[in-house]
């Protein structure tokens, strides 16, 4: 089980291990400027460097990206992939589960919390995951400073049970506990519901897909998705055996019509620097000598910027610098996804990664990225 070292204070988890990428030295690429739409076909969360995550490069890692930090980035001509872009983007990443105390739990009684947590949950996980081999325990867990636990595991069958509400205890340690669940859970365990018409709302879809399958998590819009006439739905399962059932199936109907179910694959992630917002590398290996407003683009500590005038300074776009449709960042992200397709090697097994339209070649239509 992990142990937190820091005892006279509430900790900040600076800890994450990750296998590193089998690519050599960076790679540098010519980037032509393209046109592109702002549309996404797979839209997920901007991932701002967290400190919780700076531990998974190299303490001598490179930039990523090269970006001119005087200017707006219309004469950037030049773009880097990292090892750190490729890990990132590659590897695994499930959400620390918040679990709220009441009362507040101070940070030398997080190891008895964790341990009873653990203790009750042993069994049962062993009846459902027979075949799984790992020890049952966290790669890390911590207080923060409201006196909440927070663990985090990179095994996904811990993942998914955590993620089941009837798996927790009403209270550990005479300690009232509420956990706060992702909003999705791992791709190995979504599925995708295509074109499906915007006059069936989502509540009748959610109980369409509850009475066939018991353990759906999840029933959103796919963000990105929706024309005039339809848009996709994407369905997440905590059961292997529904989410098997359903995509060897391969259609659902609703209300007597069929509707196409595939496997939902999730695009490439992008690691985004904190301090300067560009994409590539995170605040510790940052060359910036300030902190970078997102939305104007100055020195946060001069002026005033929650109410600054929105202009990316990379596009001069009226949007946040970290927005995935600035111009900027869809280069980088096509940039890395040729990277990655030409080292599919870098992708874990169980591992697909979904290629955005915009990023596919012209001579080869392909939408997935495997390591096989």
């Amino acid at each position: 089980m992990s142990q937190n070292n820091a005892q006279d204070s509430p900790s900040t988890f600076k800890r994450h291990l990750t296998k590193h990428s089998t690519l050599g030295d960076d790679t540098r690429y010519v980037n032509s400027k393209r046109q592109r739409q702002n549309s996404q076909e797979n839209v997920e969360e901007v991932y701002n460097n967290d400190e919780r995550i700076e531990e998974w490069i190299e303490p001598n890692m490179r930039h990523g990206i090269t970006f001119n930090v005087n200017q707006a980035g219309n004469d950037r001509n030049q773009t880097r992939i990292s090892k750190q872009a490729i890990n990132y983007a590659t590897d695994c990443h499930f959400p620390p589960i918040k679990i709220v105390c009441t009362p507040k739990i101070q940070n030398q009684n997080g190891a008895g919390f964790v341990q009873a947590l653990t203790k009750h949950i042993e069994k049962k996980f062993k009846n459902e995951n027979p075949t799984c081999k790992k020890l049952l325990a966290f790669d890390a867990w911590w207080v923060n400073s409201e006196g909440d636990m927070m663990v985090l595991t990179k095994c996904i069958e811990i993942f998914i049970h955590l993620c089941i509400l009837a798996n927790y205890p009403h209270e550990i340690n005479n300690i009232k506990i509420e956990p706060l669940l992702p909003k999705y859970l791992p791709p190995p365990f979504s599925i995708l519901i295509k074109f499906v018409h915007n006059h069936i709302s989502i509540d009748e879809i959610r109980q369409e897909v509850k009475e066939k399958y018991i353990s759906q998590y999840s029933c959103n819009e796919l963000i990105g998705t929706k024309t005039n006439r339809t848009r996709h739905v994407r369905v997440d399962f905590t059961d292997r055996n529904d989410y098997n059932t359903i995509l060897n199936n391969g259609q659902i109907s609703f209300f007597s019509q069929l509707y196409t179910v595939n496997e939902f694959l999730e695009a490439s992630k992008l690691v985004i620097c904190s301090k300067c917002n560009s994409p590539g590398h995170m605040k510790k290996q940052c060359q910036l000598n300030y902190d970078r407003c997102r939305r104007c683009g100055c020195d946060w500590e001069t002026g005033n910027h929650f109410e600054c005038a929105i202009q990316c300074h990379y596009c001069s776009g009226e949007h946040l610098s970290t927005d995935y449709k600035c111009p900027a960042l869809a280069d980088y992200r096509c940039e890395l996804v040729k990277e990655l397709k030409r080292h599919p090697e870098c992708l874990p097994e169980h591992v697909q990664l979904f290629i955005p339209a915009q990023c596919r070649d012209r001579n080869d239509r392909s939408h997935v990225i495997t390591n096989y």
